[in-house]
This record gives C-alpha cells, structure tokens and sequence, in this order.
C-alpha cells in the first residue's frame, strides 16, 4: 500500500498555484518592517526585501512568478487599510513572529503527551490592555463566502494561539483573535470559546 494514499485528505482548499514561497516572503517583510518609518519608504524596502527572501528561497526556479505575486500582495497591501492601520498604531504592536510552545488542550487532570507549537503572526494590545491575535494569511479570496469558509478552516489554530496567549499571560479572558487577509486586504474576526 502507497504510505501517501494512507494519509487522511487535506481540509486545506486546493488552489491552481500554491502562494506558499510568496506567502513566506510577504511575512517576512511583515515582520521586519520599521513600524516608524513613513509607508513610502517602508514600503519600497520592504518590497524589495520580500523579493531578495524569495530569490533565496527559490534561486532561479519560478522566482519571476513569485516577485510578481508579492509585488500585487504588496500593491494591494499599499492601497488597503490593513497596513495603515498597523503603521497608525505601533505602539500597540506587543509582539510580531511570537513563537509559543503549550501542552494540547485535555481533559482535566490528564497530562499532556504531546506539545503544539506555532508563531503569533502579530499580537496587538489596545489602550485599554485587551489583547488581538492577528494571523496573516495570503490567500486569493474576494468574496464573503470564500473569507468565512478560509476562516473555519483556520480558527483551531487562532483558538490555540488565543489560549496560549491567555495561559502565559494571565489573562481573564481570551484574545480578540483576526485574520488579515493580504490579497483582498480585509480583517476577519473569529470567535474563539474560552
């Protein structure tokens, strides 16, 4: 028996060009951009940093493909409002690219056997000490439908960055938790149970 036939299906929707490269490359702009430098040069530099990351990535194989999917990222990026709205507010950036490493959520007085871990793509914390777990995602979607189906598949992961955020930090309650949606450039919140 083929061991991949053996793998259970992906719930991730297949698309016509994976983004994964790019999508690599626009976090690590993200998370290296000068939160007080003006958009135009931040913009410009971290443009081209993207495109340096991803010829590192790929070297010469589809890297033309790939600046051309971070240059319409970063266009969209520059003419939306998700940018502005983190470049008007650095002070409340409490963290980018935060690793977190708990036990898997269990049953009372079972001990874990397992670790998850994964990185907060960006945590805010607003003037009033409450918390938002943001999740960058590069997926091509437009639509409302097409948003809240991406949303469902990603919200177990929000909902485990929110309580790992919650846990370590003491929290009463969880994060707010968004996803950043770059290609249409739209917030998405999700509700994560506490």
């Amino acid at each position: 028996m083929n061991k991949a036939s053996a793998l259970p299906e992906s719930r991730f929707p297949t698309v016509a060009r994976p983004l994964w490269p790019s999508a690599r490359a626009v976090h690590y702009a993200l998370e290296s951009w000068d939160l007080t430098a003006d958009l135009e040069s931040g913009f410009a530099e971290q443009l081209e940093r993207a495109r340096r990351y991803l010829e590192n990535l790929l070297g010469e194989t589809d890297v033309e493909a790939g600046k051309q999917e971070i240059a319409e990222i970063f266009s969209r990026l520059q003419n939306g409002t998700l940018l502005k709205r983190l470049l008007a507010s650095p002070e409340f950036v409490a963290a980018r690219e935060l690793p977190i490493l708990m036990p898997p959520a269990s049953d009372e007085g079972s001990e874990p056997i397992a670790g998850v871990s994964g990185t907060v793509d960006l945590l805010l914390r607003d003037s009033d000490g409450d918390y938002t777990v943001i999740y960058f995602k590069t997926d091509r979607v437009e639509s409302e439908d097409a948003m809240r189906s991406r949303a469902e598949i990603y919200a177990p992961q929000l909902a485990t960055y929110a309580r790992a955020i919650g846990e370590s930090l003491g929290l009463d309650k969880l994060p707010n938790t968004e996803i950043w949606f770059l290609w249409p450039h739209r917030s998405w919140s999700v509700a994560c149970r506490s």
